[in-house]
């Protein structure tokens, strides 16, 4: 019989599901349900109505303007015990399977004498009439059902076969899958256009492999497709795969789709435990994969797909021993979470203003031991590097230890490329103090902007043009302030004053000066701080901070300005006040559920006279809006710095917030959190609620009664003048655009919120926005804002 009469033959006797019963185009015979045991597949008896045995190979599409049937095979019937059959000696082909006993909790099994189990659907949606259109069974696709009723246990342990074909393991429509799925037989696969995925689609399923995974590099570099293989591959795939077989060849393989939309990425969960080999590579998705493994990632270079816009994925540990040596390219953020720690030894270099994300629990640590190049954008030495920096950023609220060198490039192009710290956690460069030392050599500038980086010494920070401090905590572990470094450390450290101004005379951006937190080391509680005279003139206007551990702070400060500037980073700066000074509380991480995350935290009866404030502000970061819950990341998150104090007493008398009168402007909390941790008391002590809003928080053995009858005083974004446009404003060569969409010349941005609506004369809206508001969408400097519209 030739192959179209045989064709011909199936769909003359199979059944034809009708939209009554499931979703057409599938010709499907049924197991004649009162064999069990041990059976064969080709056995044309074995099968309802009788006349052939489900089979269909060579399939050819050769009119997508007409739908035909597929083949399928249901074993979901009424056994009455447990039912292995044998595919047998030579292949078989279907689109789909349908597997789990609908009477009992029975074990089905589809096994092999040497035959393959082969899924093949190859028809194509009709998309010739687009009104009309006529979709293929499951979209083209090979199809499992595992279904039964609960506790069923299917198994496919014959060799699977995909022959130009994804698999699902999902639904038909009508039937879903129920029950978990083993396939323990070997996977193989052919590609010819397009790659092979196995897709798990029902959520609270586990789909377990196994059985050996051979993937084949079917894909040359013209056809522009790096993925041989994917596993979970669709943003719908939410269940857990485990993939226990070992994955080997020359391909690469890919966990985790390329979400079609960033709105609604993957929330599914991959164990990789096979000591796999395959050299092609590894690509992460959306998908969190536990590491169970050194090698579970194979011995190629681990990427990520390009299309996931600031979306990575994440990477979790399930020993604190674990060690993963691939190269890692990073394109996305990639999240490292868990309750485990990891190292990851093998050298990393990112292209995209991309990095780490850490959100490992206190006590557990992330390890980089490989080299870290900022950029591996590097082309051959005929064609120019692409423009622009791309900063290699540590975000997250863990601690990382860097053990190796930081450079520019991954092949040691000396174009100058930057290295940037972000979120509430740690991060520990130490690269210069190992055994055999790592001395970086990145030339670019060092952002500090949330969080405590520790430099073991200053050659840890490379050659770096500038330290551009604008939140958290910076400083080096052999002594900021006393230490062999400290003369070259403030070398590249710029207060307000030494900034460099544009030709309208103010500032371009925050980071053009250090206003981030000086972390002291922990050797340096005593050590005297002038921020007059010296070295510690450049960070005028830094805050002084403490490492995560926290500090007692015992010395004398002499501050720039009369204004204490205290706070910052993640660690509890404890010290007493004197003076006839201010005191501002900045840089720290206290806010909502992060608590005592660098605050500042004053045990004496001070006696300054001056204003306290406790100042927030926005930090970089996407931490929060890791791949956790299916979150989008965020441009940054909002931070309220707190001060905490032992004792309050009147105004004009000596307390944890000094002894200033009781006026309202000398107590300013914009954004932040005066924390009180004594006994009950009263004060007088008005106080002012900023544009952030204002938090008290009494966290001692009683209350605090506010006893003052003076009303408080709630501050507002008052009406202040700033330029648009003007012929000085495109003379800045790029710095900032000549553009009406940004003011300048500002005299004060402190108490300016993003979101803030603007009113004024003569405000016209951009043609392109019908909102009829036009708000501050970033605070670009102490003088430059930026708006929603071109303001006419």
């Amino acid at each position: 019989m030739t192959h179209q009469g045989f064709v011909a033959a199936i769909a003359a006797v199979c059944v034809v599901w009708t939209a009554s019963d499931a979703p057409a185009q599938i010709n499907e015979s049924n197991w004649v349900n009162t064999l069990t045991g041990s059976q064969a597949w080709q056995v044309n008896a074995n099968w309802v109505p009788g006349t052939a045995f489900p089979n269909d190979p060579g399939r050819v599409d050769g009119d997508i303007a007409t739908i035909t049937n597929v083949v399928g095979a249901n074993l979901s019937v009424a056994l009455g015990s447990n039912l292995n059959l044998d595919v047998g000696a030579t292949d078989v082909t279907v689109a789909a399977l349908r597997l789990g006993g609908t009477t009992g909790a029975v074990t089905t099994t589809v096994s092999s004498s040497g035959g393959r189990l082969v899924f093949e659907n190859y028809e194509q949606n009709n998309n010739t009439d687009p009104l009309n259109v006529i979709n293929a069974y499951n979209q083209g696709r090979a199809l499992v059902v595992s279904g039964g009723v609960a506790g069923s246990t299917n198994v496919i342990s014959a060799p699977v076969f995909l022959n130009n074909e994804s698999l699902d393991i999902g639904t038909d429509g009508v039937n879903a899958t129920t029950n978990d799925l083993t396939i323990s037989g070997p996977i193989t696969f052919l590609d010819a256009d397009s790659t092979t995925a196995i897709n798990l689609r029902t959520a609270g399923r586990t789909l377990t492999v196994t059985g050996g995974v051979t993937v084949d590099d079917t894909f040359t570099a013209a056809m522009n497709n790096p993925v041989d293989l994917a596993f979970n591959d669709s943003p719908e795939s939410t269940g857990t795969l485990r993939l226990q077989g070992t994955i080997s060849g020359a391909g690469s393989f890919q966990v985790g789709p390329r979400p079609r939309t960033l709105t609604n990425p993957t929330n599914s969960t991959v164990y990789i435990s096979g000591n796999n080999t395959n050299t092609g590579g590894f690509w992460h998705g959306l998908a969190t994969v536990v590491l169970q493994s050194d090698t579970a990632l194979g011995t190629g270079t681990v990427k990520q797909q390009s299309n996931t816009g600031t979306l990575g994925a994440n990477f979790v540990s399930d020993s604190d021993t674990r060690v993963i040596s691939n190269l890692m390219q990073l394109a996305q953020f990639v999240t490292i979470k868990g309750e485990h720690s990891l190292t990851w030894a093998g050298d990393v270099a990112q292209t995209n203003s991309r990095g780490w994300i850490n959100l490992l629990p206190a006590g557990k640590t992330f390890f980089l031991t490989g080299t870290q190049s900022a950029d591996d954008q590097s082309p051959p030495d005929a064609n120019p590097l692409p423009g622009g920096d791309t900063p290699y950023n540590f975000d997250g609220s863990g601690k990382t230890v860097v053990t190796g060198l930081l450079k520019n490039h991954a092949d040691d192009e000396a174009v100058s490329r930057s290295f940037g710290k972000r979120g509430t956690g740690a991060v520990y460069l130490q690269g210069s103090i190992q055994a055999v030392p790592k001395i970086s050599t990145y030339s670019g500038f060092t952002f500090v902007q949330g969080g405590n980086l520790h430099a073991a010494t200053l050659a840890d920070l490379g050659s770096t043009i500038a330290i551009k401090s604008t939140g958290g905590a910076i400083g080096l572990d052999n002594g900021t302030v006393t230490g062999p470094d400290a003369a070259g450390f403030f070398s590249k450290l710029n207060s307000r004053a030494q900034a460099t101004l544009t030709p309208q005379v103010d500032l371009k951006r925050t980071d053009d000066f250090a206003s981030g937190g000086l972390m002291l080391s922990a050797s340096e509680s005593a050590v005297g701080l002038n921020f007059t005279a010296g070295n510690l003139v450049n960070a005028a206007d830094m805050s002084v901070a403490a490492p995560e551990q926290g500090l007692s702070y015992t010395g004398t400060i002499t501050p720039a300005n009369d204004t204490y500037r205290l706070g910052g980073g993640a660690g509890v700066l404890t010290l007493p006040l004197t003076g006839a000074r201010s005191v501002v509380v900045m840089n720290g991480h206290d806010f909502e559920t992060r608590q005592g995350l660098g605050g500042v935290r004053v045990t004496a009866n001070n006696n300054y006279t001056g204003a306290t404030t406790i100042q927030g502000r926005t930090m970089t970061t996407n931490q929060d809006a890791a791949i956790v819950d299916g979150a989008v990341p965020a441009a940054g998150q909002f931070n309220g710095s707190t001060l905490t104090v032992t004792s309050l007493a009147n105004g004009g008398v000596a307390s944890g917030i000094g002894s200033s009168t009781s006026a309202a402007t000398n107590l300013v909390l914009q954004g932040g959190t005066l924390r009180y941790e004594g006994a009950a008391t009263s004060t007088d002590r008005l106080f002012t609620i900023g544009t952030r809003g204002a938090s008290l928080n009494a966290s001692g053995t009683g209350a605090v009664a506010f006893t003052n009858a003076g009303a408080l005083v709630i501050d507002t974004a008052e009406a202040r003048s700033g330029v648009t446009s003007g012929l000085a404003f495109g003379f800045e060569n790029g710095a900032t655009p000549a553009s009406t969409s940004i003011a300048y010349k500002i005299a004060d941005t402190s108490d300016l919120v993003p979101g803030m609506q603007i009113a004024g004369n003569f405000l016209t809206e951009s043609a392109t926005d019908t909102d009829t508001t036009i708000t501050i969408t970033a605070i670009q400097s102490p003088t430059r804002v930026a708006f929603s519209d071109p303001i006419g």
